[in-house]
């Protein structure tokens, strides 16, 4: 069928079809992009599910709900209370320990970062071995107010110094992650337009082709002798 048509005519067809068929990826790709990009729809509901995580679990390397525990214990009568608040400090030990690991090994090359986080682990470390060595022994001897003395005196002060490292700790994550944020943004605006150079240099290039193919087809042919 399109042997009936100019070879002019067929060459617009392929151009109006190739432009045709670059616009539509580009921008499909473009819109894609823009989903999962920095800041995009996806990214920013995977920082919404993160942070209500966050906000309802205690973190791990954050000693809060092992202080939280060890004063329940004190403000307790009851025996079996006092022993599952022990056991679930024990749990809370456990996880602190292996979360500190993984941070051992993917920590951000930060040394502010590093800094703070070494602070907090070794105030929550030293919580720690005072809750179990002394602490836990004068509940388990029903010494409520040694064990009252051992918590203000020495437990109380470590959190206050692992807390004060958290924050610390929080803000520079926070900076860090802003930064990472700048960054990955710029990356994806300078592929975008890479993208777009690309599509525009080759839609040229194939105007050009086509103007040259056409003006040949275009020239008169010499007439034979």
């Amino acid at each position: 069928m399109t042997k009936h048509f100019s070879l002019n005519f067929r060459f617009c067809l392929f151009v109006l079809v190739y432009l045709t068929g670059t616009f539509l990826f580009g921008s499909a790709a473009i819109t894609k992009l823009r989903k999962v990009m920095v800041n995009g729809p996806h990214y920013a509901e995977i920082i919404n599910g993160k942070n209500l995580e966050a906000d309802n679990l205690p973190p791990p390397i954050y000693i809060l709900e092992a202080y939280a525990a060890a004063l329940e214990c004190l403000n307790t009568n009851s025996p079996g209370s006092v022993a599952n608040l022990v056991q679930r400090g024990e749990t809370l030990q456990s996880e602190f320990k292996t979360r500190s690991s993984y941070w051992e090994s993917h920590l951000p090359d930060d040394f502010l970062i590093e800094q703070f986080l070494d602070e907090s682990r070794t105030a929550a470390i030293e919580f720690f071995n005072v809750q179990n060595t002394d602490f836990n022994p004068a509940l388990a001897a029903g010494d409520r107010a040694e064990a009252q003395k051992i918590f203000s005196e020495s437990m109380q002060p470590l959190y206050e110094k692992h807390r004060h490292a958290i924050l610390k700790l929080v803000d520079c994550t926070n900076r860090l992650t802003a930064h990472e944020e700048r960054d990955a943004s710029k990356t994806i605006s300078a592929e975008t337009r890479f993208l777009i150079s690309g599509l525009v240099v080759q839609t040229l290039f194939v105007i050009a082709l086509f103007r040259v193919l056409s003006n040949g087809a275009a020239a008169p042919r010499p007439k034979a002798a």
